[in-house]
């Protein structure tokens, strides 16, 4: 556990911070790129404008907090992405300096039409539409709504303002409001937007104005909601915007959108539909049904819906003889009253292969009756093909009808499978745990998910009638056009304290101020949920990992309240010399019912600081308990094994682990040969297996599902009998395998293993049998191989069975990195013929050395060319020698077998800023995919990123070895993200 001067008990006393305080140096505590994700991360989440007002001003809350915290926010641009220009629309400097802030950001433009005539002054309109015009080719999405008396010239000054600007990024637009007119003004017909085009639009939503005025392109267009305000539309419109969608998979209709469906009814083709909703007041739904031919459709959702909603579409399909959405897996359902849930039985037939069914609300004393066993009991159940059911709002009167129909279908041979249920039902069922053993109960609100991409001006109560809609997850489509403070509802005092570069204009909350501090303005879900994306983003072998609820917790009374209320916050048991079992087994504690990720570490400086015994049994009985709720275990150290660890280790062995995934034991072993063995019970879920000196020695795991294996000696190597084992019971499923240094004593290919699913091997440090140990393996199917460092001498015995058998071990392999020695080009080139001999159709070759142009020049300097199928070169820590570089890709060019990707690092991607001749020629990624492979090498990561650096000038001693494993290398799981 972390060193604190006070134990969690103490630290954790809400009396010991006085309410209204804030630390500010504890908020000023975490690095500014951090600060900057977090701030992003709460941005995102917030709420949009229709929410509490201080989401409105979450940039300008977070810069009065701190001077620390105002620099971070005012250099983070994308918080200023979000622009909201709101009535009236008289101060136009606010918007100028927001836009400067967001910087060269896409952003998200939410405009809102003023209601009174008198704020729709056009010389106000040309003022805006002066500022907006230059910003709309950074426009990600655009949304504009309003409620206005008539369609106003200055309305459609805006409207037509985005006739021809360019919009390279625009993904999403929303145009919708309201007229209080009755009549539509013929004068303006419907205006023609983005003529220039905008190649990345996906997501069109049209409502009351924006449908009678507005018309986007709509080729690319996937999500398609229209709805009507006061009037509906001509069907011919409808039929034109539908054939336009070329690519549709999501379309929602708002009402009785259509008037005057046509007979007999024009059917569209529109092959690429997956989802369909109907909302509202719509009294033609079979004609919309019927009008639609999408063969895929998957989701299908009436809300509400009424039993003759389907009578066209029933009679239809019992003429037809055939369902008219023959794939339909998903329906929704919105009874609104006791009489329509005949609708359930009358959807029964018309989509009979429905699989999950959405009942937002039901009413009980009829749901056995519509979805058990049929009238007259001979004929099964209604939708013979359901097995799963989404409900939520679960209450002790209909708590009852739910098991019955359980019972129900079950009796008639049809029983459901899974059953989805809110979270604030889960916690009032009564008999959860009977239903579990029923079937598989899912923690979800399919329906929650559907209403929050709803046109979210919508008017709710006309379209889900008397279901009840949970406000706390309003992800509606403004989740994207959230709305940070008005402009116009600034003062000038407030921007020029906000423009300034000091926070001395800015009036900060003291503990004896009765208005909340900035640093509580947030609420308390949301603020849970930066907390918790905060602490993901930390690495393990950071401080601020180790520590973390502790940091937040003393910034003020508010913060500890929600620190408290968190236990994932608390699911990072990382437990260190000296052990303080108290606090352990309080922090333990506050994780609850969390999942946790469980780290021991041994790492005593001396050994008066190893704990007794008897202190590990205590260790033990804190930990027995939790051992089911570990996702991660990590046990490691840098000093050899004491007997205080082994006794936490064998008490892992009485424990079963449903839950656990990733398993790491490292540290130097002891130099006896006989010891105990232990294992693990009960893991179907472990599938990260990274075993090195003690965890190799003393631990024999259930492997059969594990997909990633390290293996690394310290000071005995593995006798080849337990590797076999070890290989041969995860066969089926290894797909990454990791060996460090000379791993099995005595391997020899005496046997080969089929490994049908393994994709990756890397093989790292001192290892003297690599072609030993590639022998003993076959993956037909493996992609890619890393040797670090390589010599030619290691693939002598590959290279003698390719010879024999006439054909590559590996024919699928298509990704190599070696690093090689520095020394004569003689050498380089015959390692490099030997390599390309054993690995011939390779197409990306990883060459992380710093010599990298010597390497090169090795490549072209041969009579056959080598690898022909070559096409990506992956490069790092690139130098002056771009020469070279451009003559490899001439040479290959020339030779026929051109390169057209370079990998780079992210450093050496900046030296290229100038080389426009080199980018005409390959494609330049900055990618590092050497870093990517040996982070996770744990403790020879420190080694391999060694080997791969300049030497520097400082001169070490000579008696230190970079591979001298004594040093405190970081590991396996140490430094991974």
């Amino acid at each position: 556990m972390v060193n604190l001067q006070d134990d969690v008990g103490d630290t954790m006393e809400p009396d010991r911070i006085c309410s209204g305080t804030v630390n500010v140096a504890l908020t000023d505590s975490l690095p500014p790129e951090l600060l900057a994700c977090i701030f992003e991360m709460a941005q995102i989440m917030s709420l949009p404008s229709g929410g509490l007002p201080r989401f409105r001003r979450f940039p300008f809350i977070i810069s009065q907090v701190s001077r620390f915290w105002r620099h971070v926010a005012l250099g983070c641009a994308v918080l200023w992405c979000n622009v909201d220009i709101s009535p009236p629309w008289t101060r136009l400097a606010g918007l100028v300096f927001y836009l400067e802030r967001s910087k060269s950001c896409l952003i998200d433009l939410t405009l809102t039409i003023p209601s009174s005539q008198d704020d729709l002054d056009v010389s106000n309109v040309d003022d805006l539409l002066s500022i907006v015009n230059l910003q709309y080719h950074r426009c990600r999405t655009i949304n504009i709504s309003g409620t206005v008396h008539k369609i106003a010239p200055a309305v459609m000054k805006i409207l037509t303002s985005m006739h021809l600007g360019q919009y390279p990024n625009m993904e999403g637009i929303v145009v919708e409001g309201s007229e209080r007119d009755s009549g539509p003004d013929m004068s303006h017909p419907h205006s023609q937007i983005f003529i220039s085009g905008a190649p990345k639009l996906a997501d069109v939503r049209l409502g009351g104005i924006g449908l009678l005025y507005f018309q986007p392109p709509l080729g690319t267009v996937t999500e398609l909601h229209l709805a009507r305000e006061k009037r509906s539309i001509p069907f011919s419109d409808f039929s034109r915007m539908l054939k336009a969608c070329s690519a549709l998979t999501t379309l929602a209709i708002y009402d009785d959108l259509v008037s005057d469906w046509p007979t007999p009814l024009q059917i569209h083709d529109v092959p690429s539909l997956r989802h369909l909703h109907i909302y509202g007041n719509m009294l033609s739904v079979s004609q919309l049904l019927l009008s639609v031919s999408a063969p895929d459709l998957e989701a299908l959702s009436i809300a509400p819906v009424v039993a003759s909603d389907l009578k066209l579409m029933c009679t239809e399909g019992k003429r037809n003889n055939k369902a008219w959405f023959p794939v339909l897996r998903s329906l929704t359902l919105v009874p609104p009253h006791p009489d329509a849930m005949k609708a359930i039985s009358v959807a029964s037939e018309c989509f009979p292969t429905t699989q999950l069914l959405i009942l937002p609300k039901f009413y009980p004393e009829l749901l056995v009756e519509t979805l058990g066993r049929k009238s007259n009991g001979l004929d099964g159940t209604h939708w013979p093909h359901l097995d799963g059911l989404a409900i939520r709002e679960i209450q002790e009167k209909n708590e009852t009808a739910v098991y019955s129909l359980i019972d129900s279908r079950r009796a008639a041979g049809d029983p459901l499978k899974k059953i989805y249920v809110d979270v604030v039902s889960i916690k009032v069922m009564t008999r959860l745990k009977w239903l579990e053993d029923q079937m598989l109960v899912v923690e979800s609100d399919p329906w929650g998910r559907q209403q929050s991409n709803a046109l979210h001006a919508y008017d709710r109560d006309r379209l889900y009638e008397s279901v009840t809609i949970i406000s706390s997850a309003p992800n509606a489509i403004t989740q994207t056009f959230f709305s940070p403070l008005p402009f116009s509802k600034l003062s000038n005092h407030q921007m020029h304290a906000i423009s300034r570069n000091s926070t001395s204009d800015l009036k900060s909350s003291s503990s004896h101020s009765n208005q909340v501090s900035p640093i509580d303005a947030l609420p308390p879900e949301l603020l849970g949920c930066i907390f918790e994306t905060t602490q993901a983003m930390l690495l393990p072998s950071e401080d601020y990992f180790r520590c973390f609820p502790f940091i937040p917790a003393q910034v003020s009374q508010y913060w500890r309240q929600i620190v408290l209320a968190t236990p994932v916050l608390w699911s990072n048991v990382d437990i260190s010399p000296p052990w303080d079992l108290s606090t352990i087994q309080t922090y333990i504690g506050r994780s609850k019912e969390s999942l946790i990720d469980l780290r021991l570490s041994f790492d005593f400086c001396d050994s008066d600081q190893h704990p007794s015994i008897e202190s590990a049994h205590s260790l033990t009985i804190i930990l027995r308990p939790h051992y089911p709720r570990c996702r991660t275990i990590e046990v490691s150290g840098v000093t050899q094994i004491i007997p205080a660890i082994l006794v936490v280790l064998e008490s892992m062995q009485h424990s079963t682990y449903p839950h656990l995934r990733r398993f790491l034991v490292e540290g130097r072993e002891k130099a006896e040969a006989d010891h105990s063995v232990f294992t693990l019970k009960d893991t179907p879920r472990l599938t990260d297996v990274r075993l090195r000196g003690t965890g190799l020695n003393y631990f024999r795991l259930p492997l059969t599902n594990v997909t990633e294996l390290h293996l690394a000696p310290v000071r005995i190597s593995l006798p080849y009998a337990a590797f076999c084992a070890m290989i041969q019971s995860c066969s089926a499923s290894l797909i990454t395998l990791v060996i460090y240094d000379d791993l099995v004593f005595g391997l020899a290919p005496l046997r080969v293993y089929d490994m049908p699913s393994l994709r990756r091997i890397h093989i790292y440090g001192m290892m003297l049998a690599v072609s030993e140990l590639l022998l003993s393996i076959s993956a037909p199917d493996l992609e890619e191989i890393s040797i670090a460092p390589y010599t030619k001498a290691d693939l002598i015995l590959l290279e003698e069975d390719v010879m024999r058998k006439t054909s590559p071990r590996f024919p699928k392999l298509k990704s190599l990195t070696l690093t090689l020695s520095p020394t004569f080009t003689e050498v380089i080139e015959s390692a490099f013929d030997r390599a390309e001999f054993c690995f011939p159709g390779i197409k990306t070759l990883v060459l992380p050395n710093f010599y990298w142009p010597l390497l090169l020049q090795c490549l072209t300097h041969s009579v056959v060319l080598r690898w022909p199928q070559l096409n990506s070169v992956a490069l790092r820590a690139l130098d002056d020698n771009i020469d070279v570089l451009r003559q490899f890709i001439l040479d290959r060019q020339v030779a026929g077998a051109p390169i057209t990707t370079l990998y780079f690092d992210a450093e050496s991607v900046t030296k290229l800023v100038h080389c426009e001749d080199l980018r005409q020629k390959v494609s330049i990624v900055e990618a590092d995919p050497w870093l990517a492979g040996v982070r996770p090498a744990g403790y020879c990561y420190a080694i391999l990123m060694l080997q791969c650096q300049k030497p520097r000038k400082k001169k070490y001693h000579s008696s230190k070895s970079p591979y001298n494993l004594s040093q405190p290398y970081e590991w396996f799981g140490s430094n991974q993200s």
